[in-house]
């Protein structure tokens, strides 16, 4: 019914709603009268009967209309005009692209001129980009300490700063806290006016920034909205310094002390972390700190994004990226692509120009690979070289993302301008992409005669863009590169008259194979069995080296060939076999040995020869595999060289060592190690001694090698390279020691060492607290609040005395637990304890505070049947208080034995002792657990606390621990305490904690200790 009614305007729908009520109530009110007359005057009931059912007609009819109408205003004004109205400016609002419609089924005119208002409304909003506006903050209440500077307070400055940043929270809104190096000391007032002057002229091209003190007294806040470079406003503070240099008195008398500035910036940091990502920033400890601790492409969560008016351009611009994804191997078409792509961003944005600059690695030039741009903006021919001088200042100025934007062009960097000014470029953004520091390639998009105001989001999207485009030239350099490798490969197997082609282990067929085999083979075919193709036959070769496991002896043309594994790799399935050429004459000095594919015994010669000549030092190290044979006679030859070219590999790629690795003999190999001390030597066998415990898997057998160490040292009495090698030879062939035990022998002093770094530390543990030659250092732990010493950790110290080092004491307690040697140290240092109380306990220890002293364990200890009775004979005879004694196990250790740590922690709860998790970082146990299990202490790691101060990642993550440690009611100690930064943070955090590093003291032993205790106090 409704769609009959043609209304051609909304006015007509409100008549509408006006004249059919009051025709019916006229009608109504006429029939009544006349009905009424009648029946009064004829006195006839007929006229009641007709005056009744009149009026019950018109009062159904009078239903259905108002019905009808409710119906209609609820469609047309309710669920059309007010909800879609509604609708679509809370999208609006929200920056959401709405699609809805005014629903207009009765074809009202104002409905048609309203959808297409709404059309125009959404093509305006996709195709919008913002330009900056002057901020807008007459309606923010500052209260300011000097109006004409624009000077706030800080109290207004930072309750304000929301309100403030919303006002073009679209743009990167820059804070800089300019600030001095004064300890105890604070800026007067003429000063705070001195640097806010300094500051206001030096960004006179901002007219909105703004100033505060900060919270030390010891600088200033400069607000600086709508942010270009970074680098350009790094400029701008290192052109300010000398002039903001201020007199103080100091105990030297009148100095001149220069400012050190720190910068965030919204969006990168939200609103609520600036001030605290400031502090962060200044305690990086360089002149200008810079922190930005996000990018805006991972902010997609964030209130920022959700607050852009641009998401929709962003979006667009981002999907010019699928290009990525329809590249070919055509190059012209990827091209094209690009091209187009470019163009459409630079219509899209009303950019003028963009393109891309590329280095030619063959003559080492810039060139344009390619320019869009509107008709009479051209800047640069495709092929034209660029100046390298522009190239290289572009690239001196990139911020720290490898980008650049300059909006007009006062805001491009002074030594920038004089190229841009010669090609008239007068704003512009671009993007640069390097590799090992070498300049690749340049993304650029440049206007001339025109600003380019684009808000943050679009800046990050073109930064994407053009990263993505950059990576997009980096993985086509590297497939040129490769196919041209692969040509070099082909060209080096044709010059040396070899081969190499790929087989199907299961069924013998021919895979893949280099050019030059079928010069060798005429009838070789993807696709056919290897031994038919290659030799005719109609089963695999009886000599073939997969069945073997040795090389293969063929004739072809008369010439002897040789077929081997030698360049096999058991990682993958196909297996790849080496065709070579053998010469009847061979030079015996050849340089590279082909089987082990290492350098040869001549070739050592001569490199000792030249080491020789220039009086170096260092060692010859032979590898002498003691299972040599058992390997050979398991595995064939065959893969006796490729588990030894396999095992040299990891060598080469462990020690760095490329290329002085050589071949002595069939069972040893020699490595050279010119200007290589003791100790480092010594590392370098431990090193290796763990490469040769790898499994090494062959045919699905695992192998492992036993090797004799045998360090020679050159030049020792032997005046030339021969005699020394001579001398080498002449010691390892009447050289009478066991073998297959893995050991460092020094023929020099006939000195022998395991060596296993685990095998050597148990030998010295052993001998050193058997016979009590062993050393302990006290590592003393101090109140956060006030620096005083509470306690000390034990450190033990064992000596290598031949490196002249000593150990890693928490590697020490890892490979005594490991190994059963736990409880002769624990033991032994518990005896330490009840020695140190008995001598200081009374007369120092209790008098000074001193109530703490702790070990390190782990689990294996408890488990001792006598360790209870230990621990209560040790405070009985000693009467040492309650929680003297503290054990500390790592939060590894403790997760390794989650299931019994709740018996231990009730022991040590019911003998008073302190259980500690040490070099805790959340990784293994959350705090919830290890209050469970009955823990009340945690120390934090030195790998997280050592760089807090420069390392935002590890600053939270302290954060986070500390939080949840007072959570969960657990003390806490940070380990690794190395300065004043590093203290002032966790004090800041949580001034109830514990510390210790070197910032406070470095490990003492007893006697100094007791100094240290009274000095505190």
């Amino acid at each position: 019914m409704a769609k009959t009614h043609k209304l051609r305007s909304i006015r007509h729908l409100s008549l509408l709603m006006a004249i059919i009520p009051a025709i019916i109530l006229s009608l109504a009110l006429i029939g009544t009268v006349i009905f009424s007359i009648l029946y009064i005057k004829q006195e006839k009931d007929l006229f009641l009967y007709i005056l009744i059912g009149y009026d019950v007609v018109l009062f159904i009819a009078y239903a259905l209309s108002y019905y009808f109408l409710i119906r209609l205003v609820d469609q047309v004004y309710s669920d059309g005009l007010y909800r879609v109205t509604a609708s679509v400016l809370k999208d609006l609002s929200n920056n959401v692209k709405n699609e809805e419609v005014y629903p207009n089924e009765y074809k009202i005119r104002e409905f048609d001129e309203l959808n297409k208002n709404l059309k125009g409304i959404r093509t305006t909003f996709d195709n919008s980009t913002l330009i900056s506006l002057p901020l807008n903050l007459a309606n923010i209440p500052f209260e300011y300490i000097n109006q004409d500077l624009r000077y706030i307070t800080l109290k207004s400055f930072k309750d304000n700063l929301r309100q403030l940043i919303y006002c073009a929270q679209n743009f990167r809104n820059a804070i800089v806290e300019v600030f001095y190096d004064i300890e105890d000391d604070r800026l007067e007032n003429e000063e705070f006016l001195y640097v806010v002057k300094v500051l206001k002229k030096t960004f006179a091209d901002f007219d909105d920034i703004l100033f505060a003190p900060n919270e030390n007294n010891d600088g200033v806040y400069a607000f600086i909205p709508h942010l270009n470079s970074f680098s350009r406003t790094k400029e701008y503070l290192l052109g300010a310094m000398r002039e903001l240099g201020i007199n103080k008195k100091t105990y030297d008398g009148l100095a001149t002390i220069g400012p050190r500035f720190s910068f965030v910036c919204y969006p990168y940091s939200n609103i609520d972390e600036l001030i605290p990502d400031l502090r962060y920033a200044r305690r990086q400890g360089q002149l200008i700190n810079f922190y930005f601790p996000s990018r805006l492409s991972v902010l997609s969560d964030s209130e920022i994004l959700q607050n852009s008016v641009n998401l929709n351009n962003m979006s667009r611009i981002l999907n010019a990226l699928s290009f990525l994804n329809k590249v070919s191997s055509d190059k012209e078409h990827s091209m094209e692509l690009l091209k187009s792509t470019l163009t459409m961003v630079i219509s899209f944005l009303g950019i003028k120009t963009a393109g891309i600059f590329v280095y030619d690695d063959y003559d080492y030039k810039f060139r344009t690979l390619m320019e869009a741009s509107e008709k009479g903006n051209e800047l640069f021919k495709e092929g034209q070289e660029v100046d390298k001088g522009f190239i290289n200042t572009m690239n001196d100025v990139v911020d720290l993302d490898g980008s650049y934007y300059f909006s007009t062009r006062r805001d491009a960097n002074y030594s920038l301008a004089k190229y841009l000014d010669r090609i008239n470029v007068y704003s512009g953004f671009y993007y640069i992409l390097k590799e090992k520091e070498q300049v690749k390639a340049i993304i650029y998009f440049f206007n001339k005669e025109k600003n380019l105001q684009i808000d943050s989001y679009i800046r990050e999207s073109l930064y994407i863009l053009s990263y993505r485009i950059a990576d997009f030239f980096l993985i086509s350099a590297k497939e040129d590169t490769f196919a041209d490798t692969f040509k070099e490969i082909n060209n080096v197997l044709k010059a040396t008259e070899s081969a190499v082609y790929r087989i199907d282990p299961d069924d013998f067929t021919l895979v893949g194979f280099s050019e030059h085999l079928t010069i060798l083979y005429p009838n070789a075919k993807y696709g056919e069995k290897c031994y038919k193709a290659l030799y005719g036959l109609d089963a695999p070769c009886k000599e073939c080296p997969l069945k073997t496991a040795k090389k293969m002896l063929t004739t072809i043309d008369g010439n002897n060939y040789e077929v081997s594994l030698a360049l096999n790799d058991t990682k993958t399935r196909l297996k790849r076999l080496f065709v070579r050429n053998i010469h009847d004459a061979e030079m015996t000095t050849d340089r590279f040995d082909k089987d082990l594919l290492i350098n040869s015994y001549p070739s050592l010669v001569l490199m000792m020869n030249n080491l020789y000549s220039v009086n170096a030092r260092g060692y010859v190290l032979l590898l002498r595999v003691d299972n040599h044979e058992e390997i050979l006679k398991d595995a064939g030859s065959e893969g006796l060289l490729y588990l030894m070219r396999q095992f040299i590999s990891s060598v080469k790629t462990t020690s760095k060592i490329k290329s002085n690795i050589y071949y002595y003999n069939p069972q040893t190999i020699a490595i050279l190690l010119p200007e290589v001390g003791h100790v480092d030597l010594v590392n370098f066998c431990e090193k290796v001694y763990e490469l040769t415990k790898m499994n090494y898997p062959l045919n699905g057998v695992n192998y492992q090698f036993n090797v004799t160490y045998l360090p020679y040292a050159f030049p020792q009495q032997y005046p030339t390279a021969d005699a020394f090698l001579k001398y080498t030879l002449r010691h390892y062939t009447n050289l009478a020691i066991e073998t297959g035990k893995d050991q460092i022998y020094f023929p020099d002093g006939d000195y022998t060492r395991p060596a296993s770094k685990t095998k050597f530390m148990l030998s010295v543990i052993e001998d050193q607290f058997v016979n009590k030659t062993f050393t302990v250092a006290l590592q003393p732990m101090v109140r956060a609040h006030d620096k005083s010493i509470f306690g000390a950790e034990i450190l033990i110290r064992l000596s290598d005395n031949y490196r002249n080092m000593v150990f890693n004491a928490d590697e020490l307690i890892r490979v005594a637990g490991q190994n059963g040697k736990i409880s002769l140290i624990s033991n032994t240092l518990l005896d330490y304890i009840g020695g140190l109380y008995q001598q200081f306990g009374l007369t120092t220890f209790k008098v000074f505070g001193f109530t703490r002293l702790t070990i390190n364990t782990d689990y294996s200890f408890f488990t001792d049947p006598n360790f209870v009775k230990r621990i209560y004979d040790l405070q009985n005879t000693y009467h040492l208080p309650k929680e003297f004694l503290g054990f500390e196990i790592t939060e590894k250790e403790v997760f390794d034995h989650l299931g019994q740590f709740k018996a231990v922690s009730k022991s040590m709860s019911n003998l008073h002792v302190a259980l500690i998790c040490d070099q805790y970082s959340g990784e293994f146990v959350s705090m919830d657990k290890l209050k469970d299990l009955g823990f009340d202490e945690v120390k934090i790691g030195r790998k997280l606390v050592s760089d807090i101060e420069v390392n935002g990642k590890h600053l939270n993550e302290v954060k986070s621990i500390n939080e949840e440690a007072k959570n969960n009611s657990l003390k806490i100690t940070f380990v690794g305490v190395e300065n004043s930064d590093q203290y002032l943070l966790l004090r800041d955090m949580n001034k109830n904690c514990a510390c210790q590093g070197y910032h406070f003291y470095r490990p003492l032993d007893d006697v100094h200790l007791v100094e240290e205790l009274r000095k505190n106090q």
